[in-house]
């Protein structure tokens, strides 16, 4: 859950959200924000699509569906 850009939160965690919005650009639905470095998904919105536990390069977002899907 920090709030520190990438360098700064990979020297603390090895697998927390580097805040790089990739998720967020690869959302059809726009189910995900960005906001002071970090992902939150709109539980809402989401479709399952599963684009954005593809995508984010530190395998940060999990889960099989909306219900279990988490940004840590």
């Amino acid at each position: 859950m920090s709030h520190d850009k990438g360098a700064q939160a990979r020297k603390i965690c090895k697998v927390g959200c580097i805040g790089c919005g990739i998720c967020a650009k690869q959302c059809p639905v726009d189910a995900i924000t960005m906001e002071d470095n970090l992902a939150s998904i709109d539980p809402q919105l989401c479709t399952d699509c599963g684009l954005c536990v593809e995508k984010c390069p530190m395998k940060t977002i999990k889960g099989e569906n909306k219900q279990e899907r988490e940004a840590i």
